[in-house]
């Protein structure tokens, strides 16, 4: 990726360092508790240490997501071009020529435990097929981005570039 005019620029940064925080504080708390089980003597269970190792291990990826998305996620939107990057070794430049079929998916997905409701999490995908016809999705957050993935998809779809 060479040093152009972006007209626009999606990144991770946005809302992540709390939840990078956050996810590095539980993931601390986890370990320290696990630690504190497994290393044995009284009133110590192993069973719990490795309760509180198994919930370690899954905040600490959870941890690890955030962390390469705040630091290697990014769409540069340029006039006839647009970068794309979701970890550190796939970043390619596509033009809008060489993709077809954009659009945005929305997913949710309801937590309830028992017969209570929550409420639903929604999730957007900006999704797209390159000339390999190898489908894209990635991840974006609508509220934040929306003149952004309005502007990118009208571009892949007019077929212009």
């Amino acid at each position: 990726m060479d040093n152009k005019e972006w007209i626009y620029m999606i990144d991770g940064k946005k809302r992540s360092v709390i939840r990078a925080v956050f996810t590095t504080a539980v993931s601390a708390f986890a370990v320290t508790l696990a630690v504190d089980q497994l290393k044995g003597g009284p009133h110590k269970s192993l069973f719990l240490g490795l309760m509180f190792a198994v919930f370690a291990v899954f905040s600490l990826s959870i941890n690890l997501r955030l962390l390469i998305r705040f630091f290697w996620f990014k769409i540069y939107i340029g006039e006839n071009v647009f970068y794309c990057q979701t970890n550190p070794f796939d970043g390619k430049e596509y033009r809008y020529s060489d993709v077809t079929n954009a659009r945005t998916e929305v997913k949710s997905s309801r937590a309830g435990f028992g017969h209570t409701v929550s409420q639903p999490i929604y999730m957007c995908y900006l999704c797209f097929n390159d000339n390999d016809n190898k489908t894209h999705k990635l991840l974006v957050e609508r509220e934040i981005y929306e003149e952004e993935i309005s502007y990118i998809i009208e571009k892949m779809n007019s077929r212009e570039g």
